[in-house]
Order: C-alpha cells, then sequence, then structure tokens
C-alpha cells in the first residue's frame, strides 16, 4: 500500500490557501441578486431541478396579521430576559 504512494504530489499550500479565499473574494464582488442567481443555479445542478420560492399564501399572510393583532391588543411591554431566565431558574416553567 505504502509503495503506491510514491508517485503522489504535494499540494502547494500556498495554492490551496489562495483557493479558499477565492470564492469567499468573489461573492462579495457580486451583487445580492447576482449572488441569489448563482445559488439557484447550483440547485438545480445538485438536484437537477429549479429551488423553490419561499412566499406567503393568503391564509398565512392571514394568520401573521391574526397573530400580531393580538399581541398589539396584549401590549405585554418590552422583553426582559433576566426575568425569563429568572423565573426559568425557579423552575416556574
Amino acid at each position: 500500500m505504502l509503495g503506491s504512494m510514491k508517485g503522489i504530489k504535494k499540494k502547494n499550500s500556498e495554492a490551496v490557501a489562495f483557493g479558499r479565499e477565492g470564492g469567499r473574494r468573489r461573492a462579495e464582488k457580486l451583487s445580492k441578486e447576482e449572488l441569489s442567481a448563482q445559488a439557484r443555479r447550483a440547485v438545480e445542478a445538485r438536484w437537477g431541478r429549479p429551488a423553490g420560492k419561499v412566499t406567503t399564501t393568503g391564509k398565512a399572510q392571514a394568520a401573521i396579521d391574526r397573530i400580531r393583532a393580538r399581541a398589539k391588543s396584549l401590549q405585554l411591554g418590552p422583553f426582559n430576559w433576566e426575568s425569563l431566565k429568572a423565573d426559568r431558574d425557579a423552575g416556574r416553567w
């Protein structure tokens, strides 16, 4: 087994590091729309079908509106993490 690995060349560590940086730097140069289009093409290439688009239907939007209206009507005030943690630690929930 070890005898068969004699012909394998080691990778240039500088080239590997540059390759890792390249994708991130290229993505930073793309606009939001170009990056999104590229991601859609990648999904199609990987899965063989177009990516689904997330949208809210009429029923879902109506439910969101009801939840927001209910939250507004309760007028609970600002959320306090410290109070929540104290209740949790005291075993109140």
